[in-house]
């Protein structure tokens, strides 16, 4: 369909073309004895605009019905229905249960058969009502729903094709207006008081209603909503009184409006329309060529860029008699998406969702998972137990000890089925909800599962759930089904460290895979099976030969920007914590406040990586997400380009406007002091936002304004200085003391510093009190934190957390190419009226200065139409959106310079196990704390992708640089002294009796080359046996080779890592698996015990 368009594209085609016409881009200019015609040099004729006029309507339909009620199924009703297998008790009042509310149900014993027969799917579960008697459930309840009755149909427009032929009264049916439409029983007299015709009741002679003028325009930052306001005036007051006072100027009435160019074939009728209320969507922007079904282009489809079709709810309202006793009219409406944005959130609404979240989606997601029937080894089906034992339930009844095992039980259930070593995977993929593998405190789910089961489930509007989840006409929704964002690996690499150490969680996560990507061909992921995934630009990119369908979506999404290049994914495949949907919805007082919080979240975690924001959706009434980052790019030279003073010019005005955010004054001012010897790196996005203003200007680095005030304040905006030679504090104050700015006068001493020595030798400046002042406990902070000076005084960019050091990585890929930015410049340009130009299109005009021409391109924010006697006009307000390379000529960051501290080690609670070999019988037990201070260089190694098996059970692995001098046993140079032993920590790989297991996990690291004779024995299944009976009668044996250590005990082996000798300036790798850790060394197959351990390390006694 032509409405489902990604954000940021080209104008359509179509409306493409009839611009180009307009323009007479493609007309010769013609000479003295050309026909105008055309008939000679075959050009067609020019645009004219006095050959057409525009057209206003305006409609409503009204429908006079008996509603649906709710009311119990009776016995008789079960009994003749085979699909329910259930009894259904009478209520014969030996019970203490009203008979007339409750005259029949199912007891509760039975209440298993009734959730998982098909009566849930015919009836609803949200018909299951529990019947209790003094308080305790005695049974369940099912009630139906009575049909609809539609009795009349009532179609009230203004502007339509009927015109009034004389004046007077009208009969019945001959009015100016549609007929009345009999659905049931009775007559037209029947409804003709409730449903009067227009000018049914004339007595003076008065003229039919009639449109004066309309404007429409998009609202917000992107148009999420849309209002419109009809002017008109009715003037016959008995229609005034009983049709338009009462129809259409009614808060919340739904009303259409159709305005467009006379010169299209024909106008809908509204009743063809409302009888295509299942799919009216089709109805109006299907295309026969892509849908090949044979119904043909839709309305709009067929009338792209001349008619507008607009549907909304009226909030607003004004009548205004007139000395005539004509009523002149005003009437507003907005997109019924604001319905659902302005919903307000209660303290009960929140609760409900809070629930929902906190716990029904564990179940939902465990609830899927389980069978009620399994085959034996003969192939025999059997009943299990897993569905009863999951629904029993704790209720309002139970004790806070019963609902706690249930709690805890299902979260361990979900831990097992739905988590991942580093982030969605399996299952979690396809249920749409992820937990961490920890201890499920973080709860992550699908964007799409959020906005079906939260948002559209609980508030959208439509007939049912069932009509708001497929929402082919007007339902109103939040569906993004159309969208994309951004993807890179550096946010898995980082979401797998974030979930593992004691930092905040991420607000997001990625799945490892979507759409229909599913390495076991299950079914794909949640959206996908939920047909809500962006199939139409895949098929649109297989037609252009970008995409090939025999590679995964996955795979394609990955890589659509070569390897190194950044990604895209769905956003309804982006998975969020439940955590910050909660907090928004308890912060906030809408849905729309609340949604925008959670946005808000999502945009700041990424670092500047996403932008999104909420757009109006495909058709109005819907909303949708759309990553503002995730512009589709094209080439610029495919762009229309509306020609400003060419003498065949469309556009009716022009204007260009700069507006500098507030607070942004000292940056733009501090920025103008750039030159060629300042690369700007910031992760501060309003610093970024203005210095894209000067990457449109490549010159500008050389120009600067006088009187000269340098870059001083410049610098101090950059987050990295670039050069090896910053100064260091002290350096600095030397500065300030050589400048006499600051000195004063002081009693000097003579002989301060003893000796000759300088103050970084120790012991220069002895005095008690400086011992009692030191503070052991910080103290190797301390000196983490001059290691870390020094680092940075090399150049390199040290982060103290883990998430830092990612945000420092990835703000590379925000700033670079790949963020697009919207620059504080604004256009807005008039033209002849259009249709089908929607917020985010892309375009460009040629009368701008040569800079901008270079560099950007023009996005639309705000569509506004205004039709009225002076005929149909389309203001575009657009803002410049700077082309993605520019914003390499003023930043620059080499992402290999960053680096962790190590401080991020000393708040994390290891176990003290680790020792450090001293040659006697009591080692040396070391402290995290211990270490740290002689760790510099630190790396955070990714370890995805790098073995043949699945990996990733480390928690995170860095590699780092001892420093140049070491202290205390460490610096034991004897071969048996100083070592690091992991002998008696946590840190193994531990395998069943079945040995060659072990065998064959060392071989896949090529680590069979440290087996002994002794070791061997013990893999190899020949001698096992023996060395087993030995092992039995011993109690269990130690064997060391090569500092490689493993324990053989009558469970089974653990394989530990090597002992490890630290050296000054050395490199080393640093694991880390809950609170243990163990360090090896590159030079003696380290590399391979890292990917070792990241496949093995723990219990590996089922894997095989």
């Amino acid at each position: 369909m032509i409405n489902k368009r990604l954000f940021g594209s080209s104008l359509k085609p179509n409306v493409k073309k009839i611009l180009e016409f307009r323009q007479g881009d493609d007309i010769v200019e013609t000479t003295p004895g050309d026909s105008i015609d055309g008939t000679v040099t075959g050009q067609r004729e020019p645009f004219r605009l006095d050959d057409k006029t525009p057209f206003v309507r305006m409609w409503t339909s009204v429908k006079l019905i008996e509603p649906s009620v709710l009311v119990d199924i009776t016995k008789q009703e079960v009994e003749n229905d085979p699909d329910l297998n259930f009894e259904l008790q009478e209520n014969d009042g030996s019970y203490s249960v009203d008979t007339s509310n409750f005259p029949a149900f199912i007891p509760a014993d039975q209440v298993d058969k009734v959730v998982s027969s098909d009566l849930e799917k015919k009836y609803g579960s949200d018909l299951i009502v529990p019947v209790r008697e003094n308080k305790e459930i005695i049974g369940y309840a099912i009630k139906k729903k009575t049909r609809q009755e539609n009795f009349v149909r009532k179609i009230y427009e203004v502007g339509n094709h009927t015109y009034q032929e004389n004046y007077g009264e009208v009969k019945v049916n001959e009015s100016v207006g549609s007929p009345l439409e009999v659905l049931g029983n009775g007559g037209v007299d029947d409804y003709q008081e409730l449903l009067p015709s227009e000018l049914n009741k004339n007595q003076y002679l008065k003229p039919q209603a009639g449109i004066t003028s309309i404007s429409s325009e998009t609202e917000g930052a992107l148009g999420v909503i849309k209002k419109t306001t009809v002017n008109f005036v009715v003037h016959n007051f008995q229609d005034y009184d009983k049709i338009y006072n009462k129809y259409f100027l009614k808060p919340g009435a739904t009303i259409f409006v159709d305005f467009g160019w006379s010169d299209i074939k024909n106008l809908y009728r509204p009743s063809q329309l409302l009888d295509n209320e299942d799919n009216i969507q089709n109805y109006l922007y299907s295309e026969s060529d892509i849908d090949g079904d044979g119904a043909g282009d839709g309305f709009i489809t067929s009338n792209q860029g001349k008619v507008e079709v607009l549907q909304g709810i009226v909030n607003d309202y004004d009548s205004k008699v007139l000395p005539n006793g004509s009523v002149e009219c005003s009437v507003t409406l907005t997109s019924s998406n604001n319905a659902l944005l302005g919903l307000s959130l209660d303290e009960k609404i929140v609760s409900r969702v809070k629930d929902t979240l906190q716990r029904g989606i564990l179940y939902l997601g465990i609830r899927q998972l389980v069978t009620e029937t399994d085959e034996d080894l003969f192939g025999q089906e059997y009943n299990t137990n897993d569905l009863q034992q999951l629904q029993s339930t704790p209720n309002y009844d139970s004790s806070a000890t019963t609902i706690d095992e249930y709690e805890k039980n299902i979260k361990g259930l979900a831990i097992q089925q739905l988590s991942g070593t580093s982030g969605p995977e399996g299952n979690a993929i396809r249920t749409g909800i992820f937990v961490d593998s920890l201890a499920a405190d973080n709860i992550y789910i699908a964007w799409g599962l959020f906005e079906d089961l939260i948002i559209n489930s609980q508030f959208g509007f439509g007939k049912s759930k069932q009509d708001i989840e497929l929402s082919k006409s007007f339902q109103v929704t939040l569906n993004s089904e159309t969208s994309f964002t951004k993807w890179s690996k550096l946010y898995n690499e980082r979401q797998k460290t974030l979930l593992r150490v004691p930092e905040d969680a991420p607000v997001f996560v990625f799945p490892d895979w979507w759409a229909d990507s599913d390495p076991e061909d299950i079914g794909g992921s949640y959206s996908f099976q939920k047909n809500k995934f962006p199939l139409f630009d895949y098929e649109e990119k297989e037609k252009s030969g970008i995409y090939d369908s025999s590679t995964d979506k996955t795979t394609f999404d990955k890589n659509i920007n070569g390897v190194d290049g950044i990604g895209r994914i769905p956003i309804r495949e982006v998975f969020v914590n439940i955590e910050n949907i909660i907090s928004a919805f308890e912060s906030e007082d809408s849905i729309q406040a609340a949604l925008e919080k959670i946005l808000d979240d999502m945009n700041e975690d990424s670092d500047g990586f996403f932008n999104w924001s909420l757009l109006v959706g495909e058709p109005d009434s819907q909303i949708k997400v759309i990553d503002k980052q995730q512009a589709k790019e094209e080439d610029t030279e495919d762009l229309f380009t509306f020609k400003i003073m060419s003498p065949k010019s469309i556009v009716q005005s022009y204007d260009l406007s700069f507006k500098l955010p507030s607070g942004n004054l000292g940056n733009m001012y501090a920025i103008q002091g750039m030159s060629h010897g300042n690369s700007l790196f910031t992760v501060d996005t309003d610093v970024l936002d203005i210095a894209a203003i000067g990457a449109t200007d490549a010159e500008s680095l050389s120009i600067i304004y006088e009187p000269d005030l340098g870059s001083l304040r410049l610098e101090e905006l950059l987050d990295q200085k670039n050069t090896a030679e910053e100064e260091t504090i002290y350096d600095t104050m030397e500065d300030v003391f050589s400048t006499n700015t600051f000195s004063t006068k002081v009693k000097q001493v003579p002989n301060l510093i003893e000796g000759t020595d300088p103050l970084t030798t120790e012991g220069v400046v002895e005095d008690t009190e400086i011992s009692q002042i030191q503070n052991t406990e910080t103290e190797s902070d301390e000196l983490v934190q001059k290691n870390d000076r020094v680092m940075e005084l090399k150049g390199y960019k040290v982060a103290k957390s883990f998430r830092d050091y990612y945000k420092i990585k990835i703000i590379k890929e925000a700033v670079s190419k790949n963020r697009p930015i919207l620059l504080p410049y604004t256009l807005s340009l008039t033209i002849y009226g259009i249709s089908s130009i929607l917020p985010g299109d892309k375009f460009k005009v040629d009368y701008l200065p040569q800079m901008y021409l270079d560099t950007t391109a023009l996005q639309t924010t705000k569509v506004s139409h205004d039709v009225g006697p002076g005929g149909w006009y389309t203001t575009l307000e657009t803002q410049f959106r700077l082309l993605p390379t520019e914003m390499n000529t003023i930043q620059n960051i080499d992402r290999a310079k960053v680096r962790l501290s190590p401080t991020v080690l000393n708040k994390q609670s290891f176990e003290e196990e680790i020792e450090a070999l001293d040659g006697l019988f009591n080692n040396s037990e070391l402290n995290i704390k211990d270490i740290t201070p002689f760790m510099t260089d630190v790396k955070i190694l990714d370890l995805t992708g790098k073995t043949e098996s699945k990996g990733g059970r480390l928690d995170y692995v860095l590699s780092f640089v001892t420093t140049s001098e070491l202290k205390g046993i460490l610096t034991e140079t004897s071969p048996s002294k100083g070592e690091i032993s992991h002998y008696d920590t946590s840190f193994y790989a531990y395998f069943g009796i079945d040995v060659p297991e072990t065998w064959q996990s060392l071989s896949l690291h090529n680590l069979e080359t440290y087996l002994t004779q002794e070791w061997y024995d013990w893999v190899n299944p020949v001698t096992y046996l023996g060395k087993q009976i030995a092992n039995y009668t011993t109690g269990g044996s130690d064997s060391i080779y090569n500092d490689i250590h493993f324990r053989a005990v009558t469970s089974g082996i653990y394989f530990y890592p090597p002992h490890c000798k630290l050296e000054p300036n050395q490199k080393y790798f640093f694991m880390a698996f809950g609170d243990a850790y163990a360090i090896v060394d590159p030079r003696h197959n380290g590399e391979a015990i890292v990917k070792y351990f990241d496949d093995y390390i723990g219990d590996n006694s089922s894997i095989f």
